[in-house]
């Protein structure tokens, strides 16, 4: 992506020479953003301030255009006037299951939930008992877009006894590490339909409300990899890749839903390990992604 305002451009290139692995990575992927329409750019530039650097602009393009302040907000990510080359088809098969990972140390907090009852009432299908969490997540103000993936992508890390490090690493959540070797995070598992998210977004009247992420969603995330131009999908960028490689997982963006307790299907905590090489992740993701035709 090429800025036409000076300064975002400018601020843009000083991001690849960076003292960091992580700002030089948000600056590669400003330089390899190829799939934001050009009357969506022009959204976002006529909305940063002419001496705005380019970071502070996309974060807040995101507050204001993509997630919003109020749940009556309409995403700029699932507009057709703005955003048409992003988004899927209307026709998605609705029975394909879809995962997602929720860090809720936030909510425990804020209500004085304890993990363990949390973890418990999921096991045990305690339908009574999880609302209360559910309510937590309705608090949030806005309607950012969600990432996801398919579940079929990721059923073998599942299988596993250390599935949640597996889907941590699997699916980029890079910013899911703690960031002290002492502290201790606490997640649960969501899982829901395509059919779940079309009949929420058609009470939303969002037609199209699957896209595939662009930079102006990824809040300046140094995991998050740019579809390859062209690309009908991109794909999540793989935090510790094995021998042999895994394959890609389909990253994508569905527009906010509200979950249902049937929708918990487990819960975990994670202490995290080092921290993984994300110059290496992101080189090895380069090369596995697909040809573009």
């Amino acid at each position: 992506m090429y800025f036409t305002k000076k300064f975002l451009q400018q601020t843009a290139q000083e991001l690849l020479s960076a003292p960091t692995v992580e700002e030089q990575s948000v600056g590669e992927n400003i330089a390899l953003e190829e799939n934001v329409p050009t009357v969506r750019q022009n959204d976002f530039e006529n909305f940063a301030e002419d001496d705005e650097e380019v970071c502070h602009a996309l974060n807040a393009y995101f507050a204001e255009s993509v997630q919003g302040r109020s749940l009556t907000h309409r995403p700029s990510t699932f507009d057709p006037a703005l955003n048409e080359a992003a988004l899927w088809p209307a026709s998605i098969e609705p029975n394909q299951k879809i995962v997602r990972l929720e860090r809720i140390d936030g909510l425990l907090s804020k209500a004085g939930l304890d993990f363990i009852q949390v973890e418990q009432a999921i096991r045990d299908r305690n339908y009574s008992y999880l609302p209360r969490l559910i309510d937590l997540f309705d608090q949030f103000p806005g309607q950012r877009p969600a990432f996801a993936a398919f579940r079929s992508e990721i059923a073998a890390d599942l299988n596993n006894p250390d599935w949640l490090s597996r889907l941590i690493d699997r699916l980029g959540l890079y910013h899911h590490y703690p960031y002290h070797a002492s502290l201790t995070y606490h997640f649960v598992l969501v899982e829901y339909l395509v059919a779940d998210v079309l009949a929420q977004a058609k009470a939303k009247s969002l037609e199209r409300p699957f896209a595939t992420a662009t930079l102006l969603e990824c809040q300046n995330n140094p995991a998050f990899y740019p579809a390859p131009p062209g690309a009908s999908v991109g794909f999540a960028v793989d935090l510790r890749r094995g021998t042999p490689p895994r394959p890609l997982v389909r990253e994508f963006l569905h527009c906010r839903i509200r979950y249902q307790p049937q929708h918990f299907v487990r819960a975990a905590a994670w202490s995290g390990n080092s921290f993984p090489d994300l110059l290496d992740a992101r080189h090895q993701h380069q090369l596995l992604l697909p040809p573009v035709r």
